[in-house]
Order: C-alpha cells, then sequence, then structure tokens
C-alpha cells in the first residue's frame, strides 16, 4: 500500500509497516498480550484506514486513533486490551517527552485509558514548535505540586521545606486522591501561571462597560477560567436610551454576544468556555431570560443560566401572589435589596412614578419549572440563602460596607485624582442611587445611608481600567495616618486594608516600619512604611467596587469596601 503520512508538523513521509508492527507490539507486550495478535491487529487497522481514505494519503493522527479504536473494540470481550490502548498512549507521549523506558511510571500506568485521552488533548504541555509533549502525566504532578508548595517561600519556607510540601501534594495527586481545577493543571509551573477556574465579571449598563465586559471575558477563557456574570443591571429591552434617543435591545441580545466570543474563543486553546449568566427575577426581561433556551431556536450554547431569587419571590409563588417587575434604570435601589426589601422598593418606586409591572409569581416559577424540565436551564440561585451562608460573615454581609479613607483621601479616575468627598458629592448631584446600607447597619454621625454611583479606575493586570463603583459617606470614625518614606501619606480607619508587596492584605493598624506596599499609578512601585500614628475623629467615605475587590487612593492599592469579591448578585456558580 504507496501511502504518504502527513505529520503533526505539516510535512510527509512514507508509511512504514515497520513502524505500526512496533507500535502495536510494544502496546501488546506492554499489557500481556500475546504477540500472535499482533498481525491480526495491523490487518483490521489497514482495512479500516483503507475504507476511509479518499487519496493515498493519511494524518499521523488517523493512524493513532485507528489502532486506539481497534484495541477498544476488542477490548469488548477482554478488558485486556483496554490495556494496550492505554500503553499505546503512553508510548506516544513519552516518545515525544523524550522518554522510552523499559517500563511506565507507576502514577502513569494507574490512570485510565480516558484520563491519559483527557489529559493529551488538554492538560500536558506541548513544544510550541513542534507540537509534542513535553511532559508524561508524572511529570505534570510533579510541575504542579512544586508549583503550588513554591507559594510557601513567601512565608519563609526552606527549599527542603518547600520540596516536602511539594511531595505531599504530588502524592494526593498521583493517587488521584486529590485533582486541582483545570486551569492548575494547565498553568501551574508555567510563564502564565493562572490558577483559578471561576471568576465574576460585572456588567454595567452603557456600551464601554458591556464591552469591556466582553473583553476581560475572553482574557479569562484564554487563559482557561470560566466567567460568571450578572446581566440584571442592564436595561430592559425597549428603554430608552437618552444619548442616542433609541431604544436598548436588552440584556439577552448582548448575553447573545457574549456567547458568540465564547464560541470562537478556546479556552488556553484546550477547551472551549464556560459562562453563567445571572438575572434577578424582579427583572422587566426575565421571562425572556428564562425561555432563551428552550425556544426552537438554539442560542446561548455556551451559557449556563440562572435565575436569582429571594424568599419574598417564593412565598409570592406559595401564596399564588403578584411580584414586580422593575427597570433598574429607573429604580437602581433594587439591584442591591434583599429579601423584603425588594417588594417595599417596588412599591417606593412605583409611589414616586416608576413604572412597576406586577405579573403572576406561580406562573413565572411555572416557566422556570418548564425550561429546567425540558433543557436543564435556568436553574435557581437563592440570593438570600446564600447570605445565610456567607463563608466570610466576619467580613460583613455580601453587599455591606465598611468605613475607609477620609474626605481629602484621592481616588484615581479617567480624570486624574480626585478627593473621595468630592467624588461623593458630584456623585450625589447626579442622584443615581446604587445602594442602601443595611437598616442593622450603625451610621456613625453625619454619614448617610444612601451610595451614589461613580466611575472610577482599577488595576487589571499591568493596565488601569474604568469601571462603576459606589461612593459612600460613612460619618465621623477615628482614623489612622500612614506616613511612607517616599514622602506621602495614607489616612483611613484602622479597619482599611491595603496590599503588601509580594504579601497579604493587611490593615491599616497592622502595618509596621519598613513594610511595602503595593502602589499604582505613581512613579515607583512600591512604598515603604515609615509610621503609623492615631489622629483621632475624621469624616470617612468608601467605594464598593464589584467584580474587582479594589481601588487605588492616594496611590496605594486598597481592598474593596465591605472587603468581600463582589455584589449579592454576583456570586460564583461555575462549580
Amino acid at each position: 500500500m504507496k501511502i504518504k503520512v502527513i505529520k503533526r508538523r505539516g510535512f510527509e513521509e512514507p508509511f512504514s509497516i515497520e513502524k505500526l508492527e512496533k507500535s502495536i507490539t510494544n502496546a501488546l507486550k506492554c499489557a500481556g498480550i500475546g504477540l500472535e495478535e499482533a498481525p491480526k491487529v495491523i490487518s483490521k487497522v489497514l482495512e479500516i484506514l483503507e475504507s476511509r481514505m479518499v487519496k493515498e494519503e493519511v494524518h499521523a493522527s488517523e493512524i493513532s486513533d485507528t489502532i486506539e479504536l481497534v484495541f477498544i473494540q476488542k477490548a469488548i470481550r477482554n478488558p485486556l486490551w483496554l490495556n494496550a490502548a492505554k500503553c499505546y498512549v503512553l508510548y506516544r507521549i513519552y516518545s515525544d517527552a523524550g522518554k522510552v523506558p523499559a517500563k511506565f511510571s507507576k502514577t502513569d500506568l494507574s490512570l485510565s485509558f480516558n484520563a491519559l485521552k483527557v489529559l493529551e488533548s488538554r492538560y500536558l504541555l506541548r513544544d510550541p514548535k513542534t507540537g509534542r509533549f513535553t511532559e508524561t502525566p508524572d511529570d505534570m504532578f510533579k510541575r504542579v505540586a512544586y508549583a503550588i508548595a513554591e507559594a510557601e517561600k513567601r512565608y519563609g519556607a526552606s527549599e527542603s521545606k518547600v520540596r516536602e510540601y511539594a511531595r505531599k501534594f504530588y502524592e494526593i495527586m498521583s493517587e488521584l486522591k486529590f485533582i486541582p481545577n483545570s486551569p492548575t493543571l494547565m498553568n501551574a509551573g508555567t510563564p502564565l501561571g493562572q490558577l483559578s477556574a471561576c471568576f465574576v465579571v460585572p456588567v454595567a449598563d452603557d456600551l464601554n462597560g458591556i464591552f469591556e465586559a466582553l473583553k476581560i471575558t475572553a482574557l479569562i477563557q484564554k487563559t482557561g477560567g470560566g466567567v460568571g456574570a450578572d446581566f440584571s443591571e442592564l436595561r430592559p429591552k425597549g428603554d430608552v436610551i437618552e444619548t442616542t434617543g433609541g431604544v436598548s435591545s436588552g440584556p439577552v441580545s448582548f448575553m447573545k454576544i457574549f456567547d458568540m466570543a465564547t464560541e470562537v474563543i478556546k479556552e488556553g486553546g484546550k477547551r472551549r468556555g464556560a459562562n453563567m449568566g445571572i438575572m434577578h427575577i424582579w427583572h422587566p426581561d426575565i421571562e425572556e431570560f428564562i425561555m432563551s433556551k428552550c425556544g426552537p431556536e438554539e442560542v446561548l450554547k455556551n451559557f449556563n443560566i440562572s435565575v436569582a431569587a429571594y424568599d419574598s419571590f417564593m412565598e409570592a409563588v406559595i401564596k399564588d401572589k403578584k411580584w414586580p417587575l422593575v427597570n433598574p434604570r429607573k429604580c437602581p435601589e433594587i439591584k442591591n435589596a434583599l429579601g423584603k426589601e425588594v417588594l417595599d422598593i417596588a412599591i417606593k418606586c412605583s409611589e414616586k412614578g416608576v413604572e412597576v409591572k406586577w405579573v403572576n409569581a406561580k406562573h413565572l416559577f411555572d416557566k422556570i419549572v418548564m425550561c429546567a424540565w425540558k433543557t436543564g436551564d435556568p436553574g435557581l440561585v437563592f440570593i438570600d440563602e446564600i447570605n445565610r451562608h456567607n463563608p466570610t460573615p466576619k467580613l460583613g454581609k455580601i453587599r455591606s460596607t465598611n468605613p475607609c479613607v477620609t474626605g481629602d483621601t484621592r481616588i484615581l479616575t479617567a480624570n486624574g485624582w480626585v478627593p473621595i468627598a468630592k467624588l461623593f458629592e458630584e456623585a450625589k448631584r447626579r442622584g443615581v442611587i446604587a445602594g442602601i446600607v443595611e437598616k442593622e447597619r450603625e451610621i456613625s454621625k453625619l454619614g448617610e445611608e444612601k451610595g451614589y454611583e461613580t466611575e472610577i479606575l482599577v488595576p487589571y493586570g499591568e493596565k488601569l481600567i474604568p469601571t462603576k463603583a459606589v461612593v459612600w459617606k460613612i460619618g465621623l470614625k477615628n482614623v489612622c495616618r500612614v506616613i511612607f518614606k517616599e514622602g506621602f501619606e495614607l489616612k483611613a480607619t484602622p479597619e482599611h486594608r491595603v496590599k503588601l508587596k509580594q504579601g497579604p492584605w493587611v490593615k491599616v493598624s497592622e502595618l509596621k516600619e519598613g513594610d511595602k506596599v503595593e502602589t499604582y499609578g505613581l512613579w515607583i512601585k512600591e512604598a515603604t512604611v515609615e509610621r503609623v500614628e492615631r489622629l483621632g475623629e475624621h469624616m470617612v467615605y468608601d467605594l464598593s467596587v464589584p467584580g474587582y475587590g479594589c481601588y487605588i487612593s492616594e496611590g496605594i492599592l486598597s481592598h474593596n469596601c465591605g472587603e468581600v469579591p463582589a455584589l449579592s448578585w454576583e456570586s460564583c456558580n461555575l462549580g
């Protein structure tokens, strides 16, 4: 049979029956199968290849796939053939990595054929130029184990201690007692180093915010991460766009853009992206959202979707009562509501002249159930229950606020450095209420319970990007002054947290002389603490920055107000 073999790098070579025979006999020896079976396997492989060829050429991957197919077919009657398939895959991996041992490692042999195929397709590192594997599965476990253990160096561990931790982590992975997430397997010990699987991206109600979120989503999926996004802040379909005089196409239409972007971007070049889209049950477009995946048209293929529901909604379902649908642009307070606050705020907005549509709660719930039965989507996110089981209760409820910095503290914005007191007054004049402090939370003297929407710059990698934030006037509180050796200072409450260079977040009151603090937007990359002084009472303000967790005050990287990663509807549900 005169066949040309097209190799992975595109060059051609004549088909070699000797190579085929050698690879098959090696797999049979490894699996403990008699070599008299080899001619039968070779004959079947050639028969299948000939039946599939259009021209007298075949890709090397097709030969490999056909050999594995023959082994798997034989495994139906004799499980030993599954071991032959596994050995065949291991020989290929070891050969690529320049390792052809007398026998494979115990770890590699403990993996199933399916596990090896998944590792091949997604996780094992390859030479970017040749496409060949540069590691075996056992090497991958060692790479990941050492990369994770290396973090101990930041806390003073010696190299021998790091290797001890690496050995322990390697053991639990190689024994399959614990396997970390996909980005860790893909990226640990590589220049990328991105180990997180789950991200939450805020989607603001303007084109800049929407497409900034889309860009961030694409970059995250490129590194192997999945993205959760709440689309409830977007104005409903048909709502007015003041800058153009046109009307909005609604959140679901923008979700389709995210879906299409994910379709053309493979996560880390190895798997398709994963999105979790959430919409709150009070949004006017909630029915379109619920029905988006159970109609005749196939849409949002790269999304799981969930409806954020409240205790008050479930009570309305049980009692067959009406439920409010509220435009978040006209009634922004609704975005931060929990529990029965949703109903209270809807009524208040209605009394102010905002149009509120009341629908049958049971009707909505029946649609959710029907579509979930039909397609598996949407799910339900019980947002009040999430807050009852907040994993960081000592840091306050999700959506809570904490006092932070004095009014003269400058915040980095697109218009330069702006004192936070001025930022608050300007936001208050614009009048877009974006949050209300919880009733049980004490407001200090002269503080205000409402937070207003503003825009600031936040760090994203090496860049600064604009994002929406909520600015608060907390009231009079005791504050500290941190004086830095570089000639500037930061005034903040003792609980305000800043980021140590190459270290954790720490409270201002815990800073010591000589501590290095991360900076952004300054002429230096770090600032050195000279001393910390107590100043007594000052008016303090703060920022909530949903989705980013930090902002820049006086050039210092400061922790997000409330010290939580996201607002209540931005809980990550990717698993």
